[in-house]
């Protein structure tokens, strides 16, 4: 039978507390370095080669001092006796200090060793530790896209394309593609995509063998004249020329020719007129979704594309869902037929405010007043026109007029004032709508007839001239303004400064009782622009030639002593 088993528990509980005592002496011999055998074999030897030295030492000294007296060459062997004691007890003295020496420098090795030790099993740690991190957040990630309906995650479009091309040549009732200019659908360089575009052709066309009644597309693409579009194509161009507005243009053709020609009653072609922000392939079952932004380049990149699937459930987030709600929001509240683009010519505006340097559109009486406040006290501002029927707002106890009284001390400011002259013609026409507004059905008769309280723009042209004429009169301003009254039409207020010009359409139109004529429209402001010299296109010069061919030929100087009147004139 094995020993062991005849043990008792106490017995064997000894045992093994025997063998565990034991085992750390047998760990730490077998642990020994040549350094640690080295040292322990230097101790024994000097202690056996200096005991004979003190020994000898001791005994030579004791026989000289007893046999000193009778015979001298005894001290001799005294001394001997003294030089080999100090030799050994000097040698035992180094002894020992090596021993001490040699003891710390084994301290210094163990705690060395334990640090290198400590350290490696730190790093292990962090290492471990990183590693566990980041399998448990790619847990989660799979955790997070999974409840989102995420089944996959493609490197990009192109490793995505086979799977997106399956998907578009097996659907059967609903495809929705919003993306820039669908150049990789309609192109021919894209064979994944060029099977699955004609596999749709031939299903969406009415004289096909393969024509699919069931089957609906809709294709949204930007808008090549919307700020969205602009601003790709610009970051786009940040090391080479984009090919945006060239690869929108020729899908715009290729896609025309199909609603046209080739009897596709369900296709449905859009332009949306808002910032690209996703690539969208969307049917029932499954979708392909990938993440627009500005790119300094339009070559391919790394951007993934997920791919989603429809759970079938009602749930409160449904990615997959939003996404369709997201093509319909576009397609219903941001973009025209593609027909209607091409042929009746309904484009953006983006195109044209850029273009003609429209950086702002106030409809709100405050904001454009807070605006025009900036303009005039901006200490840069030196250049101010200001052009309008009775610019009673400018000079007026407030605001404005303060802002204006400084600005015409600033040095080298150059003000221009014009109003319209009370004795036009012009004037008593205005002047008429606006009593008009009080009075409806009256006649022309009627207002020349009328009290002068019942003509208020009249008061409000007299107050004008008579503060413009103060500020002329005054020195510290009057060096610096010029105003004159013009006898041509009303035809918009303006306020002209170094940088930007703010017009407001004049007219004879008025809706309701409130308020006065021509003040219930937009007020644009148009920038200075940088442009070619020989340009004709560039709405701030153009209002500064028309402010001054009216300043130069259609007005004349304020007089000094104003008799105020209006025309009567039949």
């Amino acid at each position: 039978m094995n020993d062991g088993a005849s043990q008792t528990p106490n017995q064997r509980a000894l045992s093994s507390a025997d063998q565990t005592s034991s085992s750390p002496a047998q760990s730490q011999d077998e642990n020994d370095t040549w350094i640690d055998r080295v040292l322990k074999l230097l101790r024994l030897k000097l202690f056996v080669a200096l005991l004979p030295l003190v020994l000898i030492g001791l005994v030579l000294i004791h026989l000289g001092y007893a046999r000193a007296a009778a015979d001298e060459r005894y001290y001799l062997l005294r001394e001997i006796g003294g030089g080999l004691l100090i030799s050994g007890l000097i040698g035992g003295a180094a002894r020992m200090y090596f021993a001490w020496l040699a003891s710390d420098f084994e301290e210094i090795k163990r705690n060395y060793e334990n640090s290198q030790l400590n350290r490696s099993l730190g790093e292990l740690i962090t290492e471990v530790s990183g590693h566990t991190t980041a399998i448990r957040d790619s847990a989660k990630s799979l955790i997070a896209l999974n409840a989102a309906e995420v089944d996959r995650v493609y490197e990009n479009r192109h490793t995505a394309s086979a799977d997106i091309s399956r998907v578009l040549e097996t659907e059967q009732k609903m495809i929705k593609i919003i993306g820039n200019s669908m150049n990789d659908l309609v192109r021919d360089d894209q064979p994944d995509f060029r099977a699955a575009w004609s596999s749709m052709k031939e299903r969406l066309r009415s004289g096909s063998k393969r024509y699919d009644p069931e089957l609906e597309v809709r294709l949204l693409l930007v808008d090549p004249n919307s700020d969205g579009a602009y601003l790709r194509a610009e970051a786009q161009s940040t090391f080479t020329p984009s090919v945006l507005y060239k690869d929108v243009e020729l899908s715009m053709q290729i896609l025309r020719n199909l609603l046209v020609n080739q009897q596709t009653p369900h296709l449905q072609v859009k332009v949306y007129k808002t910032t690209p922000v996703l690539y969208l392939a969307w049917t029932p079952s499954v979708s392909f979704f990938q993440p627009y932004y500005f790119r300094p380049t339009h070559e391919g990149g790394a951007i993934p594309v997920l791919r989603l699937h429809s759970s079938g459930q009602t749930q409160k987030f449904s990615m997959h869902a939003e996404l369709d709600f997201h093509f319909d929001w576009v397609w219903n509240h941001a973009s025209v037929p593609l027909l209607d683009w091409m042929d009746s010519y309904e484009r953006s505006w983006d195109s044209a405010l850029r273009k003609a340097g429209i950086k702002n559109v106030f409809y709100d009486s405050k904001t454009s007043l807070e605006r025009i406040l900036r303009l005039i006290e901006n200490p840069e501002t030196k250049r101010i026109w200001l052009k309008g029927a009775t610019l009673h707002s400018f000079f007026e106890p407030g605001r404005l007029y303060g802002a204006l009284l400084e600005a015409c001390k600033r040095q080298g400011a150059k003000i221009r004032i014009m109003l319209i002259d009370p004795s036009s013609e012009q004037a008593r026409l205005r002047c008429f709508r606006e009593f008009l507004v009080h009075n409806p059905g009256a006649k022309i008769t009627d207002f020349d007839r009328a009290p002068s309280i019942q003509r208020p723009l009249f008061y409000h042209m007299e107050a004008t001239i008579n503060a413009v004429s103060a500020l002329l009169a005054d020195k510290s301003t009057g060096a610096n303004v010029q105003a004159k009254l013009f006898r041509s039409g009303p035809e918009m207020f303006m306020i002209l400064t170094d940088k930007s010009v703010l017009v407001e359409q004049y007219h004879y139109g008025k809706l309701g009782k409130m308020g006065n004529v021509a003040e219930d429209v937009p007020l644009f402001e148009y920038e200075k622009l940088t442009v070619p010299a020989d340009s004709l296109e560039h709405p701030y010069s153009i209002f500064e030639d028309h402010y001054d061919f009216v300043w130069k030929h259609c007005a004349s100087a304020l007089p000094a002593h104003p008799e105020v009147g209006i025309s009567t004139a039949a």
